[in-house]
């Protein structure tokens, strides 16, 4: 029976942000973790008023870069978190927050330094150091990258999007057993976590645990019915242990669910 090479498929994506990242067959988008303000009580509007009556307020300056980078404005963002810094140099939410935006704005260098400065300010917040790792991962620093989801994680040992990330990048890094070590404790901290199970089924099959990996796609599909990555996947699996009928259902189930199939793995395989 002639069977697909592991090589010939690549799937990827889902929750926020986090540009697709991801090694064979992995679905995951990494974040950044973000701060947000209660837009019922605080709005531009009351946030320009309380500076124009204080313009010393750093937290009105905090507030209102807050509500900018909510709109996605991160250049003035930037401007009104570093007025913020000027007034209170010691603000470590400002650096953090002033970083995020460098971050959507590419400039990763700039980043690195606020994250820095965040975390010598307060080296207890695991988030500064997760998103210190986004950043390095995004200049292709992988292994640094891991190494600040080691020390957030270690301040925050029940974040599950912790463990999944820091998955991820170990999948990107093809240290596969690694990433499955990481992908379960996602999923013994969130049991519903469908990303976790496709990730440590993509992780499986680079292993080549072909019954293992269908498993995790099974339950995948369980709690999300609709993911064709996870068809597609699944359809990789049973081909490599000669279930032809049934990988070409899947390859069709994720057709039809607009998976692209820029191999034409169906095509070759099931006609």
């Amino acid at each position: 029976m002639k069977k697909i090479l592991l090589f010939c498929f690549a799937a990827l994506i889902v929750t926020s942000l986090f540009p697709q990242a991801g090694n064979k067959g992995t679905s995951g988008t990494m974040e950044l973790k973000r701060v947000s303000v209660n837009k019922t009580t605080i709005n531009l509007s009351d946030v320009d008023k309380a500076i124009e009556t204080n313009p010393g307020d750093y937290q009105a300056f905090y507030n209102r870069g807050i509500l900018k980078s909510e709109l996605m404005n991160f250049n003035e963002a930037i401007e009104d978190f570093s007025k913020s810094i000027n007034l209170n140099p010691n603000y470590s939410n400002a650096y953090f927050n002033r970083a995020n935006c460098y971050v959507d704005l590419g400039n990763f260098e700039e980043a690195l330094k606020d994250y820095n400065k965040a975390i010598e300010l307060n080296d207890n917040e695991a988030d500064s150091y997760f998103n210190r790792g986004y950043a390095k991962y995004k200049m292709e620093h992988i292994v640094e990258a891991i190494k600040d989801y080691d020390l957030g994680l270690k301040h925050n040992p029940q974040s599950f999007m912790g463990y999944y990330f820091r998955g991820i990048l170990k999948n990107i890094n093809n240290d596969f057993h690694e990433a499955i070590l990481d992908f379960t404790r996602a999923i013994e901290i969130k049991s519903d976590f469908d990303n976790a199970y496709f990730n440590r089924g993509a992780a499986k099959l680079n292993l080549e645990k072909f019954d293992e990996a269908i498993k995790d796609f099974n339950k995948t599909l369980e709690l999300n019915p609709k993911q064709a990555k996870a068809f597609f996947n699944r359809a990789i699996a049973k081909s490599n242990i000669d279930e032809k009928d049934s990988a070409c259902l899947d390859f069709a189930r994720a057709k039809e669910l607009g998976y692209s199939d820029p191999d034409g793995l169906y095509d070759k395989y099931c006609k």
